[in-house]
């Protein structure tokens, strides 16, 4: 048996480890363009100082498949969980910076309406429209708007309830109401265990380390994937012959292989990394988020050593900014003007995320299925994996490389 995995992010790698799980003996290789693995998720080192270019905070309570992979891997004792102030979130609106709780009164009055507003059509919209339609405009800018950024860092104008939120949509669709299929989820979705957040003591690159050990995959790295034929995969030049051929490219990057989407849309991103001596942040908590009414730069901000402080050196404090443009004078500017820290940072970096989230647009639905229609039409021994597929979290990854693997 002779597989090929194309790409070495978090959905190859979890592939090739569950493909060794299943087929102990087969022939595994690992085709990845850039010279590094893990795709988004990347730790490095600076200083003393540990920075996450991607992923680094996942919900105890949604991630099972994560979390069983990094007790497979025999990683459980660098789980480390969040600090209780972890829990308190932050929006800026208008000019200032305040707890998300504090929206809550905003939101009494559409929330009794809700209900009592007739349900759509059925048809895939806009998450700004199916936002203002069941809870007002001014809740759509405000609230859901930083929480769409936070996640997909694209525009809520254009982004697909269906594709980007189906929990609310069916809730709509299922319950005639947001408040009711809210209320009802609590009792048929209990999710047992620890809450909060967790991760991995010395950074999600240890997982992507490990995952590329135990897999005892074959991995080439600098190399480019040209064709996708029935027998195999031709990268720089050279066949690679495979019984089965599993991509877990980006989606730009299959749909131009395969010249079955060459409009597949995903959102840059700038990661904006600063530390300081001492402990400097005038607030505990997450972080923000900023509406894209407010006509920032900055999308949000996550508060690194106030979340883990378990990997933060005693007395240093560590965030991480996340920008429409890397600019890190600004990202000092930003600390001193809305969080009053004045001091220099003895560490800056800037890296930009190139296609880092697919953009699930209105009709991304029926795109999706009449391409993975073709593709299995075209290529029959082409597995399709990604964070394209199911959603953009590392979870969900992981658990379509399990699904199809091990079921």
């Amino acid at each position: 048996m002779k597989i090929a995995i194309l790409g070495g992010g978090i959905s190859g790698l979890s592939a090739a480890w569950y493909a060794r799980k299943k087929y102990p003996n087969a022939e595994i290789s690992l085709l990845e363009q850039k010279d590094r693995l893990g795709g988004w998720i990347q730790t490095s080192h600076e200083n003393g100082l540990l920075f996450e270019q991607g992923p680094r905070t996942f919900a105890a309570n949604r991630s099972s498949h994560l979390v069983e992979l990094i007790e497979e891997t025999g990683l459980s004792s660098q789980l480390i969980f969040s600090d209780p102030c972890a829990e308190r979130r932050f929006l800026f609106c208008k000019g200032k910076l305040r707890r998300a709780a504090s929206f809550l009164p905003m939101l009494i009055l559409p929330l009794i309406r809700e209900p009592f507003i007739p349900k759509g059509k059925g048809e895939d919209e806009s998450i700004y429209d199916f936002a203002a339609r069941r809870l007002g405009p001014k809740i759509a800018n405000t609230l859901i708007d930083p929480m769409a950024l936070g996640i997909f860092a694209g525009d809520i104008h254009k982004l697909s309830i269906r594709s980007c939120f189906p929990f609310l949509y069916r809730w709509e669709q299922e319950r005639g109401s947001l408040v009711l299929g809210a209320f009802f989820s609590q009792f048929s979705n209990k999710k047992k265990g620890r809450k909060g957040l967790f991760t991995l003591q010395s950074g999600m690159g240890t997982l992507i380390e490990e995952l590329a050990l135990q897999s005892r995959a074959d991995i080439r790295f600098e190399t480019t994937v040209e064709t996708i034929r029935h027998d195999g995969v031709i990268a720089n030049g050279a066949f690679y012959p495979a019984d089965l051929v599993v991509s877990a490219l980006n989606g730009s990057t299959i749909g131009q292989i395969t010249g079955l989407w060459r409009d597949f849309y995903e959102a840059d991103l700038w990661i904006v990394h600063l530390a300081y001596d001492g402990d400097c942040l005038p607030k505990k908590g997450f972080g923000y988020l900023v509406p894209t009414q407010e006509g920032e730069n900055l999308l949000g901000m996550i508060w690194d050593s106030a979340i883990f402080p378990q990997q933060s050196p005693s007395g240093k404090t560590r965030v991480t900014l996340m920008m429409r443009e890397g600019n890190v004078e600004e990202a000092i500017a930003v600390m001193k003007r809305y969080l009053g820290v004045d001091a220099e940072p003895i560490f800056t970096s800037a890296h930009l995320a190139k296609a880092a989230i697919p953009q699930f647009y209105v009709g991304y639905g029926k795109r999706l299925a009449r391409f993975e229609e073709e593709a299995k039409k075209q290529f029959p021994s082409l597995i399709l994996l990604g964070n394209y597929l199911r959603g953009v979290s590392v979870n969900a990854c992981i658990s379509i490389s399990k699904e199809y693997f091990l079921g």
